[in-house]
């Protein structure tokens, strides 16, 4: 069985060779910020036009979805052996909408891999949305409030040059 992450970016490559519309959101974006903490899943926000391309791509990587494509569910799971992803297959959260997001999402690269992730901003809102009291979830935002802080004092430092 390949390495977590290294079969990951595998499904990836294939979402962004297959022109699929995805923002990775979740606690694995927060990982990507640097939260040094271990997440078993991966949740991708998919633009609604591209489920059938998802369903392809990971149909095709032997997933089992937990629906039919033709159910038209705005959640899907996929699974395979130790890989869970999740897919969102939905315009908006609340006052987040995909298009927005996607425009303002960060792409994090690595030699020929890239990943599109939620910006911090639309990550902090999106955990907001979930309203959950989860402990998890109050953490990664404090962890992101605290990175924005950060990035902020690093930018202005940069531009007066202190």
């Amino acid at each position: 069985m390949q390495n977590k992450k290294i079969y990951i970016k595998e499904i990836v490559k294939k979402f962004n060779k297959n022109r699929i519309n995805y923002i990775l959101i979740g606690r694995q974006a927060v990982v990507l910020y640097g939260l040094p903490v271990t997440s078993f899943d991966y949740d991708f926000w998919i633009k609604p036009t591209d489920r059938e391309k998802t369903f392809e791509v990971l149909l095709k990587e032997d997933f089992e979805p937990s629906s039919k494509i033709k159910d038209k569910k705005p959640i899907v799971f996929f699974i395979k052996d130790i890989y869970k992803i999740d897919v969102f297959f939905v315009n908006g959260f609340g006052n987040l909408l995909f298009d927005d997001c996607f425009k303002r999402a960060n792409i994090f690269k690595e030699k020929d891999f890239s990943i599109r992730v939620i910006s911090i901003d639309d990550l902090i809102e999106l955990k907001k949305f979930r309203g959950t009291e989860l402990q998890k979830d109050k953490e990664d935002i404090e962890f992101l409030k605290n990175l924005k802080k950060q990035n902020e004092k690093f930018n202005k430092k940069r531009k007066t040059g202190n």
